[in-house]
């Protein structure tokens, strides 16, 4: 018996082995590269024009992106700042953080032509947003340009309408001017993909943007861009908002339209991908959150959407809260420094006179399994599709590796695995849809997720709670190529897209050396945890962020929450 248990384990490393070595070692295809040549060359070539067309003029650059959100607008509808100024004084600073970050993919040409457009309006017909230049994620679709997802057998093929959002915006007067960088697929909180390249963190180069909103984080977070649109489904927009010290909202989904977005997956049954606003302060947030909730048009080109108006009661009313906390989830530690974070925000609230108690939802590890398992309950077919005869970033190698190999042997291997990490095990066992291969069981594993929500959100009204705040990520932005080793901790994220809660991030310390002294009593006995403490060593500076999380449709009120953490924390610091 003892033989032939070791037998089939050889067997299986093997095989293992061998599957992951064919993985690992698939050269592509020679037209996907030439593709992917030829894009980079006329990409290449647009910048070097509009760098040379934009030279020049720094001093009035640096007036203009000095200006808060505000101000900006202010400037703007009155004629202070024309349009095309503005356009070009974030065009030039995107270059600029790009020539460093590689956080944009493409400048939008039309750019141009709009601001010019908008710069003859009289100043009493001028929108809430007249003038105010946005950059957009990869997979937000634009009229004539890719939507790539990272993956070359997309080049060439453009789009042929603008995502909702983007009309949307255009009706209220900004002006889209930049496509940014996700990861390959957008299955990762990395950004690598073989199209575009990797992007890097604008606080240190050596550390992860986050993703798949990479590219957005990136470029607000190193000054390019005031704000921007990426997505989410499992913390998208929020890690890299973290992880760049940046604010951003994941609303309720249906609360802003998704159509025109190109998804990572399609079909998925039980969490919903919705657009996320990043931008370099939470009033940004706010100033486009208050136009696109509830917006007219927004409603007629998505009639599927439920028209549902900005709320200014629940956001200006003075009504103290009731507010939940947890410093860690039960499933990944944070890091000292990320608790703290938490506190500190704790720390403001109770200084505006709202009530704090503990509340945390439970059994995170299996709700994150479950989460997966849903995102990828077709076996990883269409995963496998798209990736057919592509170059695979080193980000993605794992989650390939997952969907390939069979069932039986994920089971045996997740065993091993197991015995180094059970987090990771979890974790790793549920790729490729593991237990939803037939209807009956995926029927089953959604009924699960609504009996799950159905419980936290009666314990949450149970205990009367108005919102509740918690870590943003288990640890700081990670180094660069180990973001697959993370995985699990996308828990602190994806409980959220599970639930359907809207969720807000906003930055309110960074790593000191408090913190790092502190992480010398970090557990280590797991393998996950041991790595999360070796990449957290040296992240001295890195952003600290919470999160803010509310009931389905209260968004104004996760706003209202995030705002007066921000202004509590900006006085305590000064």
């Amino acid at each position: 018996m003892l033989l032939v248990s070791l037998g089939v384990f050889i067997f299986s490393l093997v095989f293992i082995y061998i599957r992951y070595w064919i993985i690992n070692n698939w050269t592509g295809n020679p037209a996907n590269d030439e593709k992917i040549q030829k894009k980079r060359i006329r990409v290449r070539k647009q910048k070097d024009e509009l760098s040379e067309k934009l030279s020049g003029k720094s001093e009035e650059y640096v007036a203009i992106l000095s200006l808060s959100f505000e101000d900006l607008l202010h400037k703007l509808k009155n004629d202070d700042l024309k349009a095309i100024q503005v356009l070009n004084a974030y065009r030039n600073k995107a270059l600029e953080v790009t020539a460093t970050l590689n956080c944009v993919t493409e400048f939008i040409d039309e750019a141009d032509e709009l601001a010019n457009q908008l710069d003859t309006v009289p100043k009493e017909d001028r929108k809430p947003l007249h003038g105010l230049p946005i950059s957009l994620k990869d997979n937000v679709g634009v009229t004539g340009y890719d939507a790539t997802v990272g993956i070359a057998k997309f080049l060439d093929s453009p789009c042929r309408a603008d995502a909702v959002i983007v009309s949307v915006l255009k009706s209220l007067g900004a002006v889209p001017f930049c496509k940014t960088n996700i990861p390959q697929t957008m299955l990762s909180f990395g950004c690598d993909n073989p199209v575009w390249g990797q992007t890097r963190n604008p606080h240190n180069p050596s550390r992860s943007p986050g993703g798949s909103s990479g590219g957005e984080g990136s470029l607000i977070g190193g000054g390019g861009s005031i704000v921007g649109i990426g997505s989410d489904i499992g913390g998208s927009a929020r890690i890299p908002a973290a992880f760049c010290g940046l604010a951003s909202i994941k609303p309720t989904a249906g609360r802003i339209s998704y159509h025109g977005f190109k998804k990572s997956i399609k079909g998925i049954l039980g969490v919903d991908s919705v657009p996320g606003i990043l931008a370099k302060d939470v009033d940004a947030v706010i100033g486009v959150s208050r136009h696109l909730f509830g917006n007219r048009l927004q409603s007629e080109l998505d009639p599927l959407l439920p028209v549902i108006d900005w709320n200014e009661k629940a956001f200006t009313s003075q009504k103290k809260l009731k507010i939940g906390y947890y410093l860690e989830d039960d499933f990944v530690p944070a890091t000292p420094g990320m608790k703290r974070a938490v506190k500190e925000a704790m720390a403001a609230l109770e200084k505006s006179g709202h009530e704090l108690v503990p509340f945390r939802p439970f059994d995170i590890g299996n709700v994150t399994a479950l989460a997966i398992k849903l995102l990828q309950a077709d076996g990883g077919h269409y995963f496998k599709e798209i990736m057919f005869g592509e170059r695979v970033a080193s980000v993605l190698m794992l989650t390939k590796l997952g969907v390939h190999i069979p069932n039986c042997f994920k089971k045996f291997l997740s065993f091993i695995i197991s015995f180094v990490s059970p987090r990771i095990a979890k974790v790793f066992q549920a790729s490729g849809g593991t237990c939803t291969n037939s209807s009956r069981e995926l029927w089953a594993a959604v009924h699960l997720k609504d009996d799950y929500v159905r419980i936290v959100s009666d314990a949450w009204k149970r205990e009367g709670l108005d919102l509740l705040i918690c870590p943003a990520f288990a640890c700081p932005a990670p180094e660069i190529g180990l973001e697959g080793r993370f995985t699990p901790c996308v828990s602190y994220t994806l409980t959220y897209n599970i639930l359907n809660f809207p969720c807000g991030i906003l930055p309110v310390s960074k790593e000191s050396q408090e913190d790092q002294e502190e992480l010398k009593q970090y557990p280590r006995d797991d393998k996950l945890l041991s790595e999360i403490a070796k990449t957290t060593e040296g992240a001295i500076g890195l952003p600290l962020c919470v999160q803010v999380v509310g009931l389905p449709w209260q968004e104004e009120l996760v706003l209202r929450g995030m705002k007066e953490i921000e202004n509590r924390v900006k006085n305590l610091q000064s």
